[in-house]
């Protein structure tokens, strides 16, 4: 992480299998300002390492929309 990171927890529906989880954490690490991403499908959210001035709730929520899945609440974990 850099001093720029942050961890940001993204809400997620739709997501039913482990491909599922595959498609949303690829589609979110294709994200400039992304350096980690990784869903969970128990948890249906994704946790992503970014500079949140880059990777911004709503180019994340965009991320998740064109991979085909519903966006929640984005949250910023301290």
């Amino acid at each position: 992480m850099t001093a720029r990171s942050q961890e940001i927890v993204i809400e997620i529906a739709g997501m039913r299998s482990a491909a599922d989880v595959e498609i949303v954490s690829a589609s979110l690490r294709g994200v400039a300002g992304v350096s980690d991403a990784l869903a969970s499908l128990t948890e249906s959210v994704a946790t992503v390492t970014a500079d949140p001035t880059v990777a911004t709730p709503a180019v994340l929520r965009a991320a998740v929309a064109a991979a085909g899945f519903t966006p929640g609440e984005v949250r910023f974990p301290e």
